[in-house]
């Protein structure tokens, strides 16, 4: 076989190249992570990032990362920290990882999906969960629960199940973010106490809660995409 000359062969190294490059960005994950600014009692308190990972097979990674530290009746500092993954396919949860130290005590946690149960370790003990839950990251809202008035709401750093009641407020518009966004209005009561607000897609803008008797909102102060 003729060698290919020396020009030539450099162009075709070089669109060879080119076509693994285009080849990667077609296939590339869709990133948006989401900053929220946290406070508690009024007071700035901390930050809550949450990066959704969509990737071009039907799976979206959730990631979350919150440091939290505020004083409670100007005297104790308590502080929290959290790092958690869940990954969903079709909108239906499959498993979530967790690691929080919550003022010095430390947690993990492991589920994974089987069936229509969940196997979680929590700290190294092992329990069955079934599915259909909701965790208290609130990244996503399941579709599988969007007409639930009773559900499950399992802690992502503990796996503790609360018993709650969710109610469909409505659809309302909130300024995040320098925009306005549509949202659907969720507000949970019993186990634990919390109003949520969606977007079109399902993803967290807006969080007011009660966390251990202190008011705490999750402020949307950016959308990085």
């Amino acid at each position: 076989m003729d060698e290919v000359p020396r020009p030539k062969r450099f162009a075709l190294a070089v669109w060879a190249a080119v076509g693994i490059w285009s080849s990667a960005a077609a296939s590339a994950v869709a990133q948006q992570t989401r900053r929220f600014e946290v406070s508690v009692g009024g007071r700035p308190a901390g930050t809550y990032h949450i990066t959704y990972e969509q990737d071009d097979k039907g799976t979206l990674t959730i990631r979350q990362k919150a440091s939290v530290r505020f004083a409670i009746l100007g005297l104790l500092t308590y502080s929290y920290a959290l790092e958690g993954v869940e990954r969903w396919r079709g909108e239906q949860l499959q498993d979530w990882e967790a690691s929080a130290d919550d003022d010095g005590t430390r947690w993990t946690v492991r589920g994974r999906r089987e069936g229509d149960q969940f196997r979680v370790v929590v700290n190294g003990r092992e329990k069955m969960l079934p599915a259909g839950f909701v965790l208290t990251s609130y990244a996503l809202w399941p579709r599988a629960v969007r007409e639930a008035q009773k559900l499950a709401v399992v802690e992502s750093d503990t796996a503790k199940e609360l018993r709650s009641t969710a109610t469909v407020v409505g659809q309302e518009n909130r300024r995040a973010a320098g925009e306005v966004i549509g949202c659907t209005h969720i507000r949970l009561r019993g186990g634990v106490h919390a109003d949520l607000w969606y977007d079109a897609e399902w993803r967290l803008v807006h969080q007011e809660s009660l966390e251990s008797g202190h008011r705490t909102v999750l402020r949307l102060v950016a959308i990085d995409r």
